[in-house]
């Protein structure tokens, strides 16, 4: 938790500027989806393998709308909020995903950090035990 908040002003600042300038083909990024979301090669990879994933559109709704049941397009707007710092909305799109496959181990664990960084303790311990009856009953 405390190192998400230590690396806030640098989500906030490629929020406004390095997300939106690649987005725009401003930055140079080496393209892995320009589709119904825009996937780049991260400039300081974390890992051997990280892809930043980002919605298109506006509202970000695209995958949603081709295609509503699939669970990989819920959890990544989910991925998307967070990346942005919208860790609130994040958490509507990785509840949705888990009602439709609560077995998705990744999701859930997305799910705990966004509810750890609006510190809502309450939903974290049910996010622990994988009470996702209990989620959906929290006002989100």
């Amino acid at each position: 938790m405390s190192e998400l908040r230590q690396h806030g002003g640098k989500i906030a600042l490629a929020n406004k500027i390095l997300i939106p300038g690649i987005a725009g083909r401003k930055f140079p990024a080496v393209d892995v989806i320009r589709f119904v979301v825009l996937a780049f090669r991260d400039i300081a990879p974390q890992a051997p393998t990280h892809v930043l994933i980002i919605p298109k559109s506006k509202d970000g709704l695209s995958a949603l709308d081709l295609k509503p049941n699939y669970v990989r397009a819920w959890a990544n707007m989910g991925i998307s909020y967070t990346n942005q710092g919208m860790y609130e909305e994040s958490i509507r799109y990785y509840v949705r995903a888990l009602a439709m496959n609560p077995k998705a181990d990744n999701a859930w664990q997305y799910l705990r950090t966004s509810l750890s960084c609006v510190s809502r303790n309450n939903m974290v311990e049910a996010c622990d035990s994988r009470n996702l009856e209990l989620l959906q009953e929290f006002p989100l």
